[in-house]
């Protein structure tokens, strides 16, 4: 849902794989950043200075987004994802978070190095 309303539409999968690579930074092109939800209004006015105004965030000043970007030589596409609001939400608890995930991601590909062992293994 995220990436078509950005209206470049991603497959699932892909999506997946880019967050991956973001989170893993194994590409230039793709990276992964945390912003309030001021810093993502002032993304937009950005991107469209003329565009409608947009609602107010002051009731959302807490709200954090994982925002994946994806940059090509000619397109720069934003994908917005609301992270849970946590009341100790700090740059420390975020930062927290994205090693959480490095490791998570470390120990899927581990499982996945493990697993195409294993089935080279049965093949021979």
């Amino acid at each position: 849902e995220i990436p078509q309303r950005t209206g470049n539409a991603k497959k699932f999968d892909i999506f997946v794989r880019m967050l991956l690579s973001a989170v893993a930074q194994e590409s230039d092109s793709v990276y992964i950043d945390v912003l309030t939800a001021r810093d993502l209004e002032m993304l937009r006015r950005h991107a469209n200075p003329q565009g409608p105004p947009t609602t107010s965030t002051a009731g959302q000043s807490d709200k954090r987004y994982l925002i994946l970007t994806y940059r090509a030589e000619f397109d720069k596409v934003h994908y917005p994802l609301p992270l849970p609001l946590d009341e100790r939400t700090e740059e420390e608890v975020l930062r927290a978070l994205v090693t959480n995930l490095r490791t998570e991601l470390a120990d899927t590909k581990q499982v996945v190095s493990n697993l195409q062992q294993q089935q080279q293994q049965q093949q021979q």
